[in-house]
């Protein structure tokens, strides 16, 4: 937040991780060279992290990093900024059919969607 116009160098990377911290493989990538951020401005740039990307290394915690990296052309100052990023499971609705008695069959009925652009298979 500075009354002149700043270029700048910016990297955003995206990894999975787990609760302590241990980084998995990158799962998304940017580097942008000439970033001018005008006087007393934000800047919004967007990372897509694509499911292709993180599904295969993401861990039982559903974490992932996001670390952005700025520096400045003029005088190679850095600022850096980390987050950590929880990959929200779909509801699963349970609907319980009929009336509930014991040492009787029990029926329910599961709804869940899929929000992901792939089919879901061998689910557990």
């Amino acid at each position: 937040n500075t009354p002149e116009e700043r270029l700048c160098g910016l990297k955003i990377s995206a990894a999975t991780v787990s609760y302590n911290g241990e980084l998995g493989p990158e799962c998304g990538y940017k580097d942008l060279l000439n970033v001018k951020l005008q006087p007393h401005a934000e800047k919004s740039v967007p990372l897509r992290i694509l499911y292709e990307k993180y599904a295969g290394c993401l861990t039982s915690d559903n974490m992932i990093k996001v670390t952005a990296v700025l520096q400045q052309a003029e005088n190679q100052k850095i600022q850096l900024q980390m987050r950590d990023f929880h990959v929200k499971n779909p509801d699963i609705k349970i609907r319980v059919l009929g009336e509930p008695m014991q040492k009787r069959k029990l029926v329910a009925e599961l709804t869940l969607s899929n929000p992901l652009p792939s089919a879901l298979t061998s689910c557990v």
